[in-house]
């Protein structure tokens, strides 16, 4: 639901946003142009109470349960933070830094 602001938005010519908004415009693909579509790098998801933040490969919850999720898809086995190396505690790093910016406003533009 966060995208259809911006892509409203941009389809009426509006260039800078008076508030900051957190979606990304699909208007080029609504135009025939998916090529030219932003992609995100994490989406946030909160549903019964839960949140989470979710890159195509990690799922990070709020209360800090992390998932490697094409290895583990029905989420049967967290991850634990102390014991991560590579690419695993980068992702676990950026994810939760991308939670604990959620919890304030929204960054001004």
């Amino acid at each position: 639901m966060s995208d259809y602001l911006p892509t409203v938005a941009e389809i009426a010519g509006l260039k800078q946003p008076d508030v900051p908004r957190d979606g990304i415009s699909f208007a080029s693909v609504l135009f025939g142009k998916p090529e030219q579509r932003q992609t995100r790098e994490w989406i946030y998801i909160e549903l019964r109470n839960k949140s989470c933040v979710r890159s195509p490969e990690w799922k990070l919850y709020q209360d800090g349960r992390f998932f490697n999720v094409e290895q583990d898809p029905g989420e049967k086995s967290p991850l634990k933070s102390d014991q991560l190396t590579g690419t695993a505690k980068q992702k676990h790093a950026a994810l939760t830094s991308v939670l604990n910016d959620l919890q304030g406003p929204l960054p001004q533009p």
